[in-house]
């Protein structure tokens, strides 16, 4: 698959937005413990990528198959950034003492403008 026309597009890094515009009472702010912190409701939460990456290679490399719950975890871990983005603007509504960037939120892009980004620096908002 060609991911290069991906390029044009701005990305942000989730986790140094939220770690910037937050502060949550836990040790990390990897997905699945934000998730868990912010209730999201994992499949699999015994799972972790190490395993899954670790299965993936070994289907690769011998031809051994996946097991579904494998899958499922990769969905999760496309599903709770929605999640994460989705609280995180309700909790942002809800305090004036926030200091997340500008926002204009849809429910199904983010849109994003702020000095503190240089491929934001510009007047328009951008795609994420």
């Amino acid at each position: 698959m060609d991911a290069t026309h991906l390029e044009e597009f701005p990305h942000v890094d989730l986790c140094t937005l939220l770690r910037r515009s937050f502060i949550f009472p836990i040790g990390s702010y990897g997905l699945k413990e934000l998730g868990n912190y912010l209730s999201y409701d994992f499949k699999h939460s015994d799972l972790d990528g190490l395993q899954v990456a670790q299965a993936y290679q070994r289907h690769v490399e011998h031809g051994a198959s996946l097991e579904p719950s494998f899958l499922e975890y990769n969905e999760d871990d496309v599903r709770v950034i929605q999640h994460l983005i989705d609280k995180c603007f309700r909790l942002r509504n809800h305090s004036k003492k926030t200091t997340l960037p500008q926002m204009k939120y849809d429910g199904t892009w983010i849109y994003i403008r702020t000095k503190l980004d240089p491929w934001c620096a510009d007047s328009d908002a951008h795609t994420v």
